[in-house]
């Protein structure tokens, strides 16, 4: 035999024969493709190398694939936030998310940051203590920021933007 081309099953495969050629060789010299050979020994039910067995008329020979676990699934399970820098906003202030860390973790207890989450419920029009929600694939958590009252005015006491009447020419 030579091939097959797949060699690596993860358990639960079905043995693919694509690339396996059986070559009968006879007694004159002559050799020949042969295609109404039997295979038999795959199990791919456990982990392990086997050993499959090609019958082709009274003759045998074999050829071994390995078998391994499946790769787990890895999923999100949570996400967490650190940040932002700015907690503290006054009325009409845009969000500034600069310093916002989120990290995604994995059920294979990996985790790693990402960037392409959402954020929600950020409304400075009113004074009070909010709640921003970040999104990643269906996971949430939040951050509260505080929106406080303007307590300056836009001009100072005693500054009318006029020119001192007292300069001197």
């Amino acid at each position: 035999v030579s091939g097959p081309t797949k060699t690596q099953y993860e358990i639960g495969d079905e043995l693919d024969l694509t690339g396996l050629v059986v070559t009968a060789h006879y007694s004159d010299g002559s050799e020949a493709a042969v295609e109404d050979y039997e295979v038999s020994g795959f199990d791919s039910s456990t982990a392990g190398e086997k050993t499959i067995t090609v019958t082709y008329q009274d003759k045998t020979t074999t050829f071994t694939v390995n078998v391994k676990e499946a790769a787990p699934v890895v999923t999100l399970e949570s996400i967490t936030v650190s940040g932002p820098n700015k907690t503290e906003y006054e009325i009409g202030e845009e969000l500034d998310l600069t310093g916002l860390v989120v990290i995604a973790h994995y059920s294979d207890g990996s985790y790693q940051e990402v960037t392409d989450y959402e954020v929600s419920g950020f409304d400075s029009a009113a004074a009070g203590e909010k709640t921003v929600t970040v999104t990643y694939q269906g996971e949430t958590v939040s951050f509260k920021i505080t929106v406080k009252e303007d307590t300056a005015s836009s001009e100072q006491p005693g500054e009318s933007g006029k020119p001192d009447d007292n300069q001197s020419s």
